[in-house]
């Protein structure tokens, strides 16, 4: 008999879609994210700021941010290797120079390049890619037994995302925003309904989430969510698994938003959409 796990597969995606429900988070959005005003100042280093915008118009600003470049022109050029196993076994080399590439964009090199080419200088890139094109496709959480090699960061997170079109970048702007929205919509649920089930259903969700670490860096930033005080865990875990879990349940979520916005007439909501909005709003959440 196996040992007990503590990683298993116990929640599903209809699951999630089912507790956020229960909270009613699509409402809290709509009565309060959707309908909100943004303005946020990004500091004197980047000298950008988004000027008082709806929530629906802050990804359009996204192009205007100086640290990022325009992707759609080059996203078509990686998921052209990313995505076709049969490609990028035969051309290996593209396939580092592009995953390489992907974390330039992202700037995100900290301990990303050095697993990208080790895996590549032994020989286990492609394979390792196969892999993940191969589990995205249909993605479960994974368990204490499953994906053993599996890789997770700000880096690896921008990779998948171009491996797999609907999978939702979780790094630290993205995460934050998306957190926040998660326990402000449960604190005001919680102030007309005292549930212990609702409290176990937060729980269920949050026990795979996570803040990253920092919070209070350059340009007085702050993406920790100080109110976090539901969340099982407020930093990023040294398993890979729980990083690679987290990613999962926060695309899951994207999709629970896209559903509910399509069943209510609001139109043109992608995941790219919200990861872009998250990632602008996700900055510094003492200004929103």
């Amino acid at each position: 008999m196996k040992n007990k796990t503590t990683l298993n597969k116990d929640l599903t995606k209809n699951e999630l879609f089912n507790l956020l429900d229960s909270f009613g988070y699509f409402e809290y959005l709509e009565d309060n994210i959707f309908k909100a005003k943004y303005s946020i100042i990004y500091g004197k280093k980047e000298s950008k700021s988004i000027d008082t915008v709806p929530f629906f118009e802050v990804a359009t600003k996204y192009q205007d941010h100086n640290l990022y470049y325009l992707e759609n022109e080059r996203m078509e050029k990686w998921v052209s290797t990313l995505q076709h196993p049969g490609k990028f076994e035969k051309e290996p080399q593209k396939l580092l120079v592009e995953m390489i590439d992907i974390l330039d964009w992202g700037n995100v090199w900290d301990g990303n390049l050095k697993t990208v080419l080790t895996l590549f200088r032994e020989n286990k890139l492609v394979e390792y890619v196969k892999k993940v094109n191969t589990y995205l496709k249909e993605p479960t959480l994974i368990t204490d037994d499953d994906f053993n090699d599996v890789k997770m960061s700000s880096g690896w997170t921008k990779i998948y995302s171009y491996t797999f079109d609907n999978l939702l970048i979780y790094d630290s702007r993205v995460s934050a925003f998306l957190n926040y929205t998660l326990e402000k919509s449960y604190l005001q649920y919680r102030e007309k309904n005292d549930s212990t089930e609702i409290k176990n259903n937060i729980d269920r969700i949050c026990f795979y989430l996570y803040n990253f670490g920092g919070g209070n860096g350059a340009n007085d930033r702050l993406r920790q969510v100080e109110i976090l005080n539901n969340f099982r865990r407020k930093s990023q875990p040294e398993n890979n698994k729980y990083g690679f879990n987290a990613n999962i349940i926060a695309t899951w979520i994207c999709e629970y938003i896209m559903k509910k916005c399509n069943e209510n007439n609001i139109p043109n909501i992608s995941i790219r959409m919200l990861e872009r909005t998250f990632f602008m709003l996700g900055f510094d959440l003492k200004q929103l």
